[in-house]
């Protein structure tokens, strides 16, 4: 099943990783920058699911509750990524934000897809 998936990431190349890795695997992905790009994409075109960075700069925290503050997208599936989500009070960070699943980078191709494709069928793991 092809999803839309929103990428928000502070890194480009976190970013670029992250568009490889789901459009090899038939996904269409739509990336922002920072927070700002990210609600104006969730926005204009919501998203099967949205892979945030928790740590990115205006954080992906912020961007997490912004979305579920919203009516059309409180249900939009959310997965935090960060290369740092093993610091201690990250992962409550992720679980107060609202977010429904986190992976640590750098990620498998195929812990990612599936990971992805759990939080839009509702199988989420909820681990790293």
């Amino acid at each position: 099943m092809a999803l839309v998936v929103l990428v928000v990431d502070d890194v480009e190349g976190n970013r670029e990783l992250l568009r490889y890795l789901l459009t090899k695997a038939g996904h269409r992905v739509v990336m922002a920058e920072d927070l700002t790009s990210g609600l104006a994409a969730v926005q204009s075109e919501p998203p099967d699911v949205a892979v945030i960075d928790i740590m990115m700069p205006g954080g992906g925290a912020s961007l997490a509750c912004q979305i579920r503050s919203r009516p059309a997208l409180a249900q939009t599936p959310l997965m935090a990524v960060s290369a740092a989500l093993d610091q201690p009070g990250v992962q409550e960070l992720v679980a107060d934000a609202g977010f429904d699943d986190f992976v640590c980078l750098p990620v498998e191709v195929e812990t990612i897809v599936e990971r992805i494709e759990a939080v839009t069928t509702g199988r989420a793991s909820a681990g790293p």
